[in-house]
């Protein structure tokens, strides 16, 4: 009995394997150089990002802004609001990317976390007006589930 097709299968099997394995590595090497790059130059090094945080934690971290203020910010087009948009489309983006594989989950989750959910609970009342007054219930809806994902990861 030859055995020669047999020995050219198991050969092709145990290379389309190292070659799945291998790709498999670099996609993960590649994913953790783009995360490290995302969070040096978006999060660590841009200015932009830096006055954007501080004023939209300023801002939402304010006395008395119940939904009702917000409300009546967002439908006067009040000068705040973009900068708290800016500062939450970011997360949304992070979350969407994580969602998609584009960004790892433990590595980030690892870096940013805690800020991530501190984030999400002072702007819960931002977002409930703004899904209020602009009738989109899922505005912002990806940063909220993994917010609260990671909030019930942590107790």
């Amino acid at each position: 009995m030859d055995l020669t097709p047999y020995a050219i299968l198991v050969s092709a099997m145990t290379g389309a394997a190292v070659a799945l394995y291998g790709l498999t590595r670099q996609w993960r090497i590649a994913s953790l150089r783009s995360m490290l790059q995302f969070a040096t130059e978006h999060e660590v090094h841009s200015e932009y990002w830096a006055q954007t945080r501080r004023k939209a934690e300023e801002l939402l971290k304010g006395d008395g802004h119940d939904i009702e203020y917000w409300k009546t910010e967002i439908e006067k087009g009040g000068s705040d609001v973009p900068t708290i948009r800016a500062f939450l489309n970011h997360y949304e983006l992070v979350a969407i990317g994580i969602e998609k594989k584009i960004i790892d989950e433990p590595f980030y989750s690892e870096w940013g976390r805690t800020l991530l959910v501190s984030h999400w609970k002072m702007s819960e009342k931002f977002v409930e007006a703004f899904r209020q007054v602009t009738k989109q219930r899922s505005g912002l809806k990806k940063f909220e589930e993994l917010a609260k994902k990671w909030d019930k990861q942590r107790a």
